[in-house]
């Protein structure tokens, strides 16, 4: 067995998107599914879970693992190991003790034991680094958009072929097969991973979690990732059923800079309902995930801060962790120059290095990852002019003025562009 392949998650886990297709898990593209010997996908509210999970494309890839080779799906996982950095394959090896003495084979009896969850595109949110396929809100502006929107060509292009790829919100949870499935992985199942869409909108999340009450299966591991613009009472106290519950909440920053971002944010109503997270102890894990991206990676070390401050002052522990962009890719950090990136890595090195590890704040390991991830790449002067004209199009559509956060952005670009 060769360790460098290997994944316990080709033997534990099973991912749907929003409208029920299947994958290995979370970090592989949304286009690339499981797929029967045809080539046709496999959907969880089509297809029993054991022929999904024992399909001719379950059995390639530990096919492939076993024999130490790598499996093209999973290249970010080995991008983050080559840049020196623990990946999701790596922690997964880890927590499910994945070793050289581990006995593995191509086909299995055992049903996953961990789910990743994907309710729907239902939302309330346009955040810039989303798309149709996973945002309600999303969709329905992009398709106006391309309608009636004056769009470089390049954009257009881009947003046609968006909406016209099979994005439609199929419910497809709410169907007998869907459920017949997860009743078969409830009694055993380890670990359950809600998103959407906005899990706190949509009320099918009750019944899921019932089932795994009626298997009397109360230590599953409960998470789901929210954009806490929703506070959800009737969710929060279905949660308090469960030993073992996780809330990830994505922040990109303070104030207007989340409110830009993850657009129609209302920063007073996402801190009132942050700090409820803070004063219920539904959440046995508090966790904030940031999107890394070319408007926040010099805005981060406030983020931080203002972490450090509410873990001390609510004796709550907070994990903060890093997500990267990558795709769109105008929007990816490696769109600005390399010299500012580096001067606001030296910065956010030079404001944090005081706080010592071991505060309630648990951040020192993302900011780690980040400065690495940042600093990765050169300058991606292709796609300077297109970030310039989404953020033009952007305000365009959603009446904002980016100027006001970011006033020397457009001319950082241009200079270099210039250049």
């Amino acid at each position: 067995m060769q360790s460098n392949t290997i994944c316990a998650l080709a033997w534990h886990n099973i991912n749907t998107t929003p409208q029920g297709q299947c994958k290995l898990c979370c970090n592989i593209s949304d286009n690339i599914v499981i797929r029967d010997q045809n080539n046709t996908p496999l959907v969880w509210n089509k297809q029993p879970v054991e022929e999904i999970w024992n399909s001719s494309y379950m059995q390639n890839v530990r096919s492939r693992m076993l024999n130490g080779q790598p499996v093209d799906d999973c290249k970010i996982c080995y991008d983050i190991e080559s840049a020196g950095n623990p990946s999701p394959r790596t922690h997964a090896n880890r927590d499910y003790k994945i070793d050289s003495t581990t006995q593995l084979g191509i086909t299995t009896t055992v049903l996953p034991d961990s789910f990743d969850l994907r309710l729907s595109t239902t939302c309330n949110l346009k955040c810039v680094g989303c798309w149709s396929g996973s945002s309600s809100k999303i969709a329905e502006e992009r398709i106006d958009a391309v309608k009636n929107a004056e769009l470089p060509q390049w954009l257009l292009d881009a947003w046609r072929n968006e909406i016209d790829t099979e994005i439609v919100n199929t419910n497809y949870i709410v169907d007998n097969q869907s459920k017949e499935n997860f009743k078969k992985l409830a009694p055993t199942l380890k670990r359950l991973y809600i998103t959407g869409g906005e899990p706190t909108m949509d009320t099918n999340i009750y019944q899921y979690l019932d089932m795994l009450l009626d298997a009397g299966n109360y230590s599953c591991h409960i998470s789901f990732t929210t954009n806490c613009t929703v506070w959800n009472y009737k969710l929060l106290h279905r949660l308090a059923q469960f030993d073992n519950t996780e809330v990830q909440i994505s922040i990109d920053g303070l104030n207007e800079v989340d409110e830009y971002i993850r657009y129609p944010t209302k920063w007073h109503t996402k801190t009132h309902n942050f700090t409820q997270y803070l004063k219920h102890n539904v959440a046995k894990t508090l966790k904030v995930y940031t999107v890394v991206n070319a408007l926040n990676y010099d805005r981060i070390e406030p983020l931080i801060q203002w972490l450090i401050y509410l873990a001390e002052d609510y004796i709550k522990n907070i994990i903060w962790y890093p997500i990267i962009l990558d795709y769109p890719q105008y929007l990816s950090v490696d769109v600005i120059p390399i010299e500012l990136r580096q001067d606001a890595m030296k910065k956010l090195r030079t404001a944090l290095r005081p706080i010592p590890r071991g505060t309630l704040c648990n951040f020192h390991d993302g900011v780690d990852y980040m400065k690495a991830a940042v600093l990765k790449n050169p300058t991606n002067t292709e796609q300077q002019s297109r970030l310039i004209d989404w953020l033009l199009v952007n305000d365009k559509l959603r009446n904002l003025d980016h100027t006001v956060v970011w006033p020397d952005l457009i001319d950082q670009l241009q200079n270099v562009t210039r250049q």
